[in-house]
C-alpha cells in the first residue's frame, strides 16, 4: 500500500497523484478538515473516481497536523492493520 500525508493538491493539482492510479495499490490519504494546501473537495472528488483510494479527514487539523498528530497517527496504524489483515488473509496462517 501507499499512504500520503496532506499531498499539497492546491499547489500541484491532482496529476501527480493521478499517476499512482495505474499501479492498483491501496492508497490511503490523510488531510485535516483545515488544511488549505489539501483541501477535503478536491480529495473526496479524487476518491469518487479512484477505487483503490482511501481517504481519511482529522477534524480540526491543518496542514501540519498541529496538536493532531495522535489522531494522524490513529488514522494510520487503523489502516496499516486493515492493510496487513487483508494481506495475511490472502496468504494463509504464515503470513
Amino acid at each position: 500500500g501507499l499512504l500520503l500525508i496532506a499531498p499539497a493538491l492546491a499547489m500541484t493539482g491532482d496529476e501527480p497523484l493521478r499517476a499512482l492510479e495505474p499501479l492498483r495499490l491501496p492508497v490511503l490519504v490523510v488531510a485535516g478538515d483545515r488544511d488549505e494546501y489539501c483541501p477535503v473537495p478536491r480529495l473526496e472528488a479524487l476518491a469518487r473516481q479512484w477505487p483503490t483510494l482511501d481517504v481519511r479527514i482529522i477534524p480540526g487539523a491543518n496542514h501540519f497536523f498541529f496538536g493532531k498528530l495522535y489522531p494522524l497517527g490513529e488514522a494510520v496504524a487503523a489502516w496499516v492493520g486493515r492493510l496487513e489483515a487483508r494481506q495475511a488473509g490472502g496468504r494463509g496462517a504464515a503470513g
